[in-house]
């Protein structure tokens, strides 16, 4: 239950309206229907919840005149006139310009209006709910806001009368309601495998290896777009990539910049190396030092760019691997196949048959992969397919459309629509069929996204929260916060396939197809603009203004925005220091930014006082820059509800008055490393809903008041330096993620707190459990009871003695997780045998396991009963003397086969281990990686059969003198300070690529 309801969300101006029908759409205006859209439904909404007598009131007092007769009896019945004929007028502005300038200057006066508003609206509040908030332009004897709330009144009175001579026609909008996609969603439509592409699939390989194209082989791929060229490089690049040392895949798009695309390689092959900063010459020196001698696959998806000098310079710098390397370049454009071949032909990708484009849609419409359900689907099916012209773009696309529609009288009035016939050849009409029959709630959404550059990775909280500043966000009827409102519209546009999760990032980030990107970009018209891209022009209709380093906006740009909601910079981490700062951004003509980003601009080391004037400003992103502190200034952002300070590395506190940002609901410090402490009125914040510390190093202590923080859902201090959490965090029921919990001593601070968290889930680290006295104090923590926590972590300090080591079994026995657990790893446990839920084949879904420093247990547990285990870690087990079959499976298990799932297997830092007794054969079956490393006491033996082994490492155990075992697949064999290595067969594996034998005396074959 929130503290204050104060929460003005801006007006909604994206790019459709709210009222649009699903009628078939008129011919004339075929080819440039969409552009545009009518901007102005959402902002009469709120512009109209907004006139209430409460606020009218307020006016009067401020304005020294009556207003109610002017704002009631001409201003609501204007706009609700102007709305109902909006429909009308979206339809007939392309067929005539009198209409369109009519809509432009409507436009206009309702921006004006709503930000007019808005800042009554802030100046009500602010009076009311903060006691120092004042305005030097604000007393009861000032007209001014009053003089021109009248004036636009009457401006838009006037406009609107105008509609009669224009002949706009009264239409009833069906409401985002009817259209909107009632079923649950989930993040990603699921299809398991790719149709129609089997032979490519296999000729593409075949050419690959067919030894043609010299030692550096560059193989294009070419196709029309969305035809599926990244799909099908995709599956070549998961099937091949273990031929290969190295391997890359970059995403060019065009813009060809060689810097991003050596950097890019770089940190695919070396994930730790830093090279943002660097410049070419010095990129290239460290790209020929990690490719020498290396065998590397690199892909170059989507290239556009056809100047040989380019190319020509990317490829030297590629130049320094052995034979066998090879680049695999996607491009529309035939041309640049010719230009960067090496074979003899380049691959040409046709279109699918009807059949596969079926199949797709099927498993997209329908969710099963058979569209044959009566014959009157299967028609529709067949008609759907004819009309994706053998694009598997288009066929998702459409799947994920139909799928939205419950009624198949709806499929027909879509099938009929005459976008089909669209002339327009920049977007493929299918595509504009499934952007037209999106709610229009998706619809402003998807437009803004046009924002970001072609194969930009966004994030998907991030992008919820700008969709929240700009007030894209409808408040759900059902009790749903707004961030959920965000999630859902997300994840209904992920699953229409209008955004699709990169699989590839360590991170899930989001892309969209380049196809979808000119939709979005195409639909968003002049409200939205990528500065550069378009010329540098940006125009008076520009609201939504987004740039990256390269075309850092001058001062003179600025000049021309008055009216701008929005300022995102991207990949201002590359702009040179001596040119960027803020000063010309945060200046009084951008008072109207609902959203500023200026993340990475490193120069900026002050945020000038002026920022408190931004009374619009719902989102604030300061990440990254180099600024040491805040101005008080900024506690007078009463609407501010995103505020992101990752990564100052040189702030070292926040503002006093932070109690002040009374809307505040995310707020982000995380790796701000000189954050000694939160100012106490941080627990003031009764609307914050997160936030986030991690790797705040120097954080020792949270404000002690944190359990007044009634709807925080989302805190993470992982990486801190906390001693203890305050008191009464169990008191937080809204809480759903907690990064660690550190138990405290005292009352109020002990593990019993985590039992009132019932909704926690995701992934928590429990830490300092060596305060916990007894078993029955850890059942305080209800670990059994939480049922949606993935991944657990507990950790014990490594110093201090332990006197009675069955306590410490109770205390671990009772921490007992949930059965769906997915991820575990237990540190420093105290005790000598774990308790007897560890290893219990009712764990289901445990992929990960670790045991780390539990230095007093003698022998391991029953892991292999555990069904999915992909990854066992066991590090510092010093007491473990003897591994045998008790690792595989207990008594109780005789039948099944021991780790059936188990792909990966360490075994690191066992000092007292000396022997590994393995006599079953079936164990292990799935096993690719084993590495075992300093162990120095052990002998042996390894299982003697691990038929899919691909890697075996053994490093730094000096007695180690077992045979290696029957592994027909190794492909990687490493030694290094093992006396004695023998192979147990004639001859190396066939699959043997790698063989390093170092620091030892004798290797034999026996």
């Amino acid at each position: 239950m929130c503290m204050y309801e104060l929460i003005f969300p801006p007006v909604s101006l994206g790019a459709f309206s709210l009222f649009s029908e699903i009628s078939p759409i008129p011919e004339e205006i075929m080819a440039v229907s969409l552009v545009g859209g009518a901007l102005l439904s959402a902002a009469f909404n709120v512009v109209l919840e907004r006139l209430t007598p409460e606020l009218t009131d307020f006016i009067n007092k401020i304005g020294g005149k009556k207003l109610d007769h002017k704002l009631f009896n001409h201003l609501k019945p204007s706009l609700f006139a102007a709305r109902v004929v909006l429909n009308d007028a979206e339809l007939k502005q392309f067929a005539d310009p009198a209409v369109k300038a009519w809509l432009d200057e409507l436009r206009e006066a309702v921006y004006d209006l709503e930000d007019l508003m808005d800042e009554i609206s802030t100046r009500d509040a602010t009076q009311k709910k903060v006691s120092y908030f004042s305005f030097a332009s604000l007393s009861l004897r000032d007209t001014s806001m009053a003089n021109k709330l009248e004036v636009i009144s009457d401006r838009i009175e006037k406009i609107v009368g105008q509609k009669d001579a224009l002949d706009l026609k009264k239409t009833t909008g069906t409401g985002s309601e009817t259209l909107s996609w009632r079923s649950p969603v989930t993040s990603h439509v699921e299809v398991s495998e790719v149709y129609g592409r089997t032979k490519e699939k296999e000729d593409i390989i075949k050419l690959m290896f067919s030894g043609e194209g010299g030692p550096l082989s560059v193989i294009p791929i070419v196709g029309m777009g969305g035809v599926g060229k990244t799909t099908l490089v995709n599956l070549v690049y998961n099937d091949v990539k273990q031929n290969f040392d190295l391997t890359a895949w970059v995403c060019v798009s065009e813009a060809f910049d060689l810097l991003k695309i050596a950097q890019t390689i770089i940190k695919s092959i070396s994930l730790d190396f830093a090279c943002d900063n660097m410049d070419l010459n010095l990129v290239r020196l460290h790209l020929v030092e990690k490719l020498e001698r290396k065998k590397f696959l690199v892909v170059l998806d989507d290239v556009w760019n056809d100047k040989y000098t380019d190319w020509d310079t990317l490829k030297n710098l590629l130049c320094n691997g052995v034979g066998g390397c090879k680049i695999l370049v996607t491009t529309r454009l035939k041309h640049v196949a010719l230009m960067v071949k090496t074979t003899s032909s380049f691959y040409h990708l046709n279109v699918l048959s009807d059949d596969d484009c079926l199949s797709i849609f099927a498993a997209h419409a329908f969710q099963v992969r058979d569209s044959t359900m009566n014959s009157h689907l299967e028609k529709i099916g067949r008609d759907v397919a004819s009309k994706c012209k053998g694009l598997p773009l288009t066929a998702k696309v459409l799947g994920g459309l139909f799928r939205s529609k419950p009624n198949f009288e709806d499929w027909d009035t879509i099938l009929k629509d005459s976008l089909w016939d669209s002339l327009d050849n920049e977007i493929i009409p299918a595509l504009k069929v499934s952007y037209y029959y999106l709610p229009p709630h998706l619809k402003q959404c998807f437009a803004y996204c046009s924002l970001f550059p072609e194969d930009y990775p966004f994030d998907k909280e991030e992008l919820i929260l700008m969709w929240m500043a700009e007030g894209f966000l409808q408040p759900s009827k059902r009790n749903m916060t707004l961030e959920e409102v965000g999630q859902e519209y997300f994840d209904d546009l992920t699953s229409r396939s209008f955004f699709q999760p990169l699989v590839s990032e360590t991170v899930v980030r989001f892309g969209m197809h380049d196809l979808i990107h000119e939709l979005a970009t195409h639909v968003a018209g002049d409200f939205y603009l990528r500065l550069g891209e378009n010329g540098n022009k940006i125009g008076n209709k520009t609201r939504h203004l987004s740039c990256n380093f390269q075309y850092y906006p001058s001062h003179e740009v600025f000049q021309k925005s008055k009216g701008l909601r929005t300022f995102i910079g991207l990949d201002f981490f590359y702009l040179p220091g001596s040119i960027g700062n803020a000063s010309h951004i945060v200046s009084s003509n951008l008072k109207s930014l609902r959203m500023l980003s200026l993340e990475g601009l490193s120069s900026l080391k002050i945020v000038p006082d002026l920022i408190g004037e931004f009374i619009h400003l719902r989102y604030l992103d300061l990440s990254w820059t180099g600024i040491r502190s805040l101005p008080d200034s900024i506690c007078k952002l009463f609407n501010l509800q995103t505020l992101k300070l990752c990564s100052c590395s040189s702030l070292e506190m926040l503002p006093s008055d932070t109690k002040d940002l009374v809307n505040l609901r995310y707020l982000d410090l995380s790796s701000s490393r000189k954050i000694v402490s939160l100012p106490d009125s941080l627990c003031e914040l009764y609307n914050l809903q997160t936030l986030r510390l991690g790797y705040c190093y120097s954080l020792k202590m949270l404000p002690r008041d944190m359990q007044d923080l009634v709807n925080l859902r989302h805190l993470d201090v992982v990486g801190t330096s906390l001693k203890e959490m305050p008191r009464g965090l169990g008191s937080l029921k809204e809480l759903k993620i907690l990064s660690e919990y550190v138990v405290g001593a005292d009352q109020g601070t002990g593990i019993g707190e985590l039992g009132g968290m019932s909704n926690l889930m995701g992934g928590i680290e429990i830490s300092k459990l060596e305060i916990v006295k007894n078993g029955k104090e850890a059942y305080e923590a209800r670990m059994t009871e939480k049922k949606h926590i993935k991944g657990l972590r507990l950790s014990w300090s490594r110093d201090g003695d332990v006197e009675d080591t069955r306590t410490e079994r109770a205390i671990l026995g009772n921490l007992q997780p949930y059965w769906g657990l997915e991820d575990l790893e237990i540190r420093n446990y105290r005790g000598t045998i774990f308790p007897d839920w560890l290893g219990s084949h009712r764990y289901q879904n445990m992929t990960m396991l670790q045991l780390t420093g539990c230095k007093n247990c003698c022998m391991l547990p029953p892991l292999g009963r555990l069904p999915a285990l992909k990854e066992l870690r066991i590090n510092g087990l010093n007491g473990v003397k003897r591994i045998g079959d008790e690792l595989l499976k207990g008594d109780d298990c005789a039948s099944i086969i021991p780790f059936p799932s188990l792909e990966v297997l360490d075994f690191f830092s066992m000092t007292s281990w000396e022997q590994w007794h393995s006599i079953n054969m079936e164990a292990f079956p799935k096993l690719r990686l084993l590495r075992i490393y300093d162990c120095p006491k052990l002998i042996g033996n390894l299982p003697r059969r691990l038929l899919s082994l691909e890697t075996l490492v053994i490093e730094r155990c000096p007695f180690f003198c077992s045979g290696i075992p029957s592994c027909p697949k190794l492909q990687k064999l490493v030694t290094d300070r093992s006396e004695n290595v023998g192979w147990q067969e004639q001859e190396l594996p066939s699959c043997l690529c790698e063989l390093n034998i170092t620091g030892f005396y004798q290797y034999c074959i026996v």
